[in-house]
Parts: C-alpha cells; sequence; structure tokens
C-alpha cells in the first residue's frame, strides 16, 4: 500500500514519476502495490509491474476523484532484494574499490621500481 499526497506538485509530470517508482517496487519485491494518492495517480500494478488500473475521468489522472477495485494476488514468496537489500550494489562497490586501490598500488610499485628505490 502506498499513501501519498502530491497536491503540491500539481498538473506536471512528477505524478507520473512516483507512480513509475511504484512499478519498479513492485517488481524488485515482486509484491502488488495499491496506490491511494489524493491527487496524482491512484491505482494498482501487479507483481510484475504491469499497472492494472487507475482512477480516472475523461482520460483525467491526476486531481480527479473516484475508486477503482481490482483483485490483486498475495504472494508468500520473497525476492534476493527483499530478502538482501542492496547487498549486489555495495558488494559492486566494494569489489571496485579493491580494484581501483590495486591500480594504485601497482602504479606505485612500478613507479618506484623505475626510480631505483625499494618500497619496504
Amino acid at each position: 500500500m502506498n499513501i501519498g499526497n502530491e497536491a503540491w506538485f500539481g498538473r506536471t509530470a512528477l505524478p507520473l514519476d512516483l507512480l513509475a517508482a511504484n512499478v519498479f517496487r513492485a517488481v524488485e519485491n515482486r509484491t502488488a502495490v495499491a496506490r491511494a494518492v489524493n491527487t496524482g495517480i491512484s491505482g494498482f500494478i501487479d507483481p510484475f509491474g504491469r499497472i492494472v488500473a487507475v482512477v480516472e475521468r475523461d482520460g483525467e489522472m491526476l486531481f480527479v476523484d473516484g475508486f477503482a477495485t481490482t483483485d490483486l494476488p498475495v504472494r508468500g514468496t520473497t525476492t534476493f532484494y527483499t530478502r538482501f537489500g542492496d547487498l549486489f550494489a555495495t558488494s559492486n562497490v566494494a569489489l571496485v574499490t579493491v580494484v581501483i586501490l590495486l591500480a594504485i598500488a601497482k602504479s606505485v610499485a612500478v613507479r618506484l621500481a623505475g626510480s631505483g628505490r625499494r618500497w619496504t
């Protein structure tokens, strides 16, 4: 469930961006999302990121009153991201940091070897 107040964004593209962000949350956690906002885009997103239903009137989705209903699946499984969060991203940052430090150390060693001094 995502409840929000998007009134201060007015008729801009930001409510669409926030809806898209909810699509990513649904996919990365493989869970359905019910989105209820006062002036933005209210609707439902399935675990695969498909927008199932939105509240709209005459093709307009912003600043409309109304409601929508739909059936959403309840899943009992979790994804890697749900269990471990940003572990994959953090591991990549750590690996890149180690590679950069090794490259710097090698560069220093090559310079010292070229100057005839020893690195101790």
